[in-house]
């Protein structure tokens, strides 16, 4: 079982939070309902997809069942795979964005 976020980072185990990088304000609608991912759930997202590997969306979501944290969110618990798959590869499409413009291209 996944301690996320719990994660490895770097080879140190952090007790608490890892030190993500603010993913900033981002209004990215999977759909056209009014409900909207949250910045925690995003960073959870990346967190737990990099945990156990893109392309994992069967994992993905059977963890994001299980996770204590997010036990009384019934969005984030009852999102699809394809749903997850999609809002994971929004997310990387602007990390790799913002990454480019720090970068100066």
């Amino acid at each position: 079982q996944l301690r996320v976020p719990y994660l490895e980072f770097s080879g140190k185990p952090y007790k608490t939070r890892p030190p993500e990088p603010e993913l900033g304000a981002w209004e990215v609608p999977i759909s056209e309902g009014p409900r909207r991912f949250t910045e925690e759930e995003d960073r959870f997202l990346i967190c737990l997809t990099a945990a156990v590997g893109y392309g994992q969306w069967e994992l993905v979501q059977a963890e994001l069942r299980r996770c204590w944290e997010f036990r009384f969110n019934v969005f984030l618990r009852s999102r699809s795979t394809t749903d997850l798959s999609r809002r994971v590869d929004q997310l990387i499409v602007l990390l790799e964005r913002e990454e480019n413009i720090a970068e100066g291209k």
